[in-house]
């Protein structure tokens, strides 16, 4: 049946049958709308009729941020009782969370772990399936749902943090603020929000937010020049600037190469990538990064806690972790999240 199927979805859609395995075993590496092609096409088909304890759903991009979280997760399984990994590619891919959640539920998953960017949708659907279960979210804080927590990093901490670091280092650049001109993720809300609330508090005014489209998000390979192209429009002219990024990373010192303002711009970020010897790439002034390993460990510790127990949830709704900043010099210092 496996490999009848496989080859049916590979000849259906053109593509190799290497693409639909990945993609219906929740495996890397498969195009964000390919993956929803694929799963789409094998409908409610589920590789495996097993039992499944915990259900675990992480993104595959960025590699380096999910990957560290996974390590967390697994070097936290101290239990033998069934637990599945899966992949998705982005955040926002609601067809394919929606279809993985399905599976959950088949599966009859006790616990679910889950990475996900809690739009509308996806609400709905974890509030549906939520009755009996523990889920904990690795990504967003919804903060509504019955048996739902959150491990993870304060969001509006963070960004109230970087906006300390400007005033006492980047004070003499005019402030300016990338976020996301969609407004679901509270991750990106709540930064911008803790970083203007920390300049407000030392009575600047409020800075420039430039609202970046979600779908430059979703396509890396064009987002640095179609950033380069928006910032070149919008940016203050003539001045030096202290862009934060309440957006992240997503190569956007690439962009600001390409918009020619490298040299009068020092650019903040969260979750970036370091290099071997543990500094940040070049372009990159200063980095409030999370510490996934921890989250990723303290929430598989809190999956078999409620496994053992019999249905004994964290006592916190909300259990925050302190983020790192990084420094371009090397230096690096807890956050106070």
């Amino acid at each position: 049946m496996k490999g009848e199927t496989v080859s049916r979805i590979a000849a259906s859609l053109g593509i190799s049958k290497a693409t639909v395995s990945k993609a219906l075993n929740h495996c890397s590496g498969v195009d964000s709308d390919m993956r929803a092609r694929i799963l789409s096409a094998a409908g409610s088909f589920s590789w495996k009729d097993t039992e499944c304890s915990v259900y675990t759903l992480l993104p595959d991009t960025p590699a380096f941020f999910w990957k560290t979280m996974r390590h967390g997760l697994v070097d936290g399984w101290t239990s033998d009782v069934p637990m599945k990994f899966n992949v998705y590619t982005r955040l926002m891919d609601e067809s394919v969370i929606n279809a993985y959640l399905q599976e959950a539920e088949m599966l009859g998953a006790q616990v679910i772990l889950a990475a996900a960017s809690m739009s509308q949708p996806i609400h709905q659907r974890l509030a549906a399936l939520i009755k009996g279960r523990l889920v904990i979210l690795l990504s967003e804080d919804d903060g509504t749902l019955t048996n739902g927590f959150f491990i993870g990093s304060n969001a509006w901490e963070d960004g109230y943090t970087m906006g300390k670091l400007y005033l006492t280092r980047l004070a003499g650049c005019t402030p300016v603020v990338l976020t996301l001109r969609e407004k679901h993720n509270q991750n990106v809300l709540r930064r911008a929000e803790g970083f203007c609330m920390a300049l407000t508090e030392a009575g600047i005014p409020a800075p420039v937010q430039i609202a970046v489209p979600a779908d430059f998000m979703r396509t890396p390979k064009t987002m640095p020049a179609r950033l380069a192209s928006l910032l070149s429009h919008v940016m203050p002219s003539g001045e030096k600037i202290c862009l934060y990024a309440a957006i992240g990373y997503a190569h956007i010192p690439l962009a600001l190469a390409k918009a020619g303002f490298t040299d009068r711009t020092k650019f903040m970020c969260h979750d970036c990538p370091l290099d071997k010897s543990g500094r940040l790439p070049e372009g990159v002034y200063a980095s409030c990064d999370q510490d996934v390993y921890a989250q990723g460990r303290l929430a598989m510790s809190a999956a078999q806690h409620y496994l053992i127990t019999g249905g004994d949830c964290p006592a916190e709704k909300r259990t925050y972790i302190p983020s790192v900043i990084h420094f371009g010099d090397g230096a690096n210092e807890k956050s106070q999240a």
